[in-house]
């Protein structure tokens, strides 16, 4: 999740703005020269591939010690129509019969 935490950002911070400011600079030379010489080989920061995604959606699809950890402050109402309530209980019914949905 880190891994595609700093991807995301990487690829929202670095390109535009960084460009933008360097064309921005006093003077065309200073803006290439700098680009230059912080990226020599070009802005190489692309958002996370699909399967990453795919990946942390099934961790937290998935009832574990992993999914609490990132869970456990959620607030979980009493009330039978407390939308968070609601969704914890599809979860719950979802992962059940799981095995049933497969055949």
């Amino acid at each position: 999740m880190v891994h595609y935490a700093l991807q995301y950002c990487l690829a929202q911070v670095c390109p535009k703005p960084l460009m933008a400011s360097f064309n921005n600079l006093p003077g065309q030379r200073r803006g290439r020269s700098l680009r230059v010489l912080l990226f020599p080989l070009g802005m190489r920061y692309t958002m996370p591939s699909d399967k990453l995604l795919n990946q942390i959606a099934e961790q937290l699809m998935t009832p574990s010690a992993e999914r609490d950890r990132w869970t456990h402050l959620c607030y979980v109402g009493e009330k039978a129509d407390d939308p968070v309530a609601v969704m914890e209980r599809a979860f719950t019914a979802m992962w059940a019969c799981r095995d049933t949905e497969k055949a």
